[in-house]
């Protein structure tokens, strides 16, 4: 549905990933990605129009990575990349762009979808302020240079901890 790996395939090559960074001294960055009150779109809007922003993230992580980075769909509304010789400073910078693209794309999505579905709602009902209230990302990320992990599942683990810290602070994590 994404066009990304999914997480069977990001398992595969993932521990590829990480020891080649290791081995070359290189940074690797793990971004771990969940879209905010994503249940909510889908209750609110229709799960059509959930589909829609999970087509939408796809190709928004896909136009973010260089041939050779890796980037999946964790679950369900949750996404994994992994970037190589990539530090987490800039991991930060294209997190916050994945982030503000989301943002701007979502918005149109509800919107259009509100305008095709005749069900009473119209885009007048939000603004763009209430939908990006509604949906948004919480990213977190972890380094192989910052956070020195051990191995790949401490890289995760802590991209994934990173994560649910921005969940509660409302911005992307380190």
């Amino acid at each position: 549905m994404t066009g990304l790996a999914n997480r069977r395939h990001f398992g595969q090559y993932s521990l590829r990933l990480f020891e080649q960074a290791r081995y070359n001294k290189e940074d690797l960055a793990c971004i771990m990605i969940d879209i905010d009150n994503f249940k909510q779109v889908n209750d609110r809007f229709s799960h059509i129009t959930g589909d829609c922003v999970i087509v939408m993230i796809g190709e928004l992580l896909k136009a973010s990575i260089r041939q050779g980075d890796l980037c999946a769909r964790f679950g369900g509304d949750e996404f994994i990349m992994l970037l190589q010789d990539c530090s987490a400073t800039k991991a930060m910078q294209i997190a916050e762009r994945i982030r503000h693209d989301f943002s701007h794309k979502t918005v149109e999505i509800i919107k259009q979808s509100m305008e095709e579905d005749n069900a009473g709602w119209n885009s007048g009902d939000f603004t763009d302020k209430d939908i990006n209230v509604l949906t948004g990302l919480s990213i977190g990320i972890a380094s192989l240079m910052k956070n020195q992990p051990d191995n790949l599942e401490q890289l995760i683990k802590m991209a994934d901890k990173a994560l649910y810290k921005a969940k509660q602070v409302g911005e992307t994590v380190m």
